[in-house]
């Protein structure tokens, strides 16, 4: 996450560049609700890279019976 809790300002025409832009990112679910939206596309901000598809996991500490 960025330090200042902003978005990145990286150019949308460089988006498509990092890795990540193109990978599915395993993100446990807070770090999810920790990402910050883009305002001119539906991707988010994890630190400095920008993020289009993530899998969701996590730990399932229980189950009610």
């Amino acid at each position: 996450m960025n330090i200042e809790n902003r978005p990145n300002t990286k150019p949308v025409s460089t988006w498509g560049l990092d890795p990540m832009f193109w990978t599915s990112a395993k993100l446990f679910v807070g770090d999810l609700h920790a990402a910050l939206p883009s305002d001119s596309a539906s991707v988010f901000f994890i630190g400095t890279h920008v993020v289009r598809t993530v899998q969701v996991v996590g730990i399932t500490p229980g189950r009610p019976n």
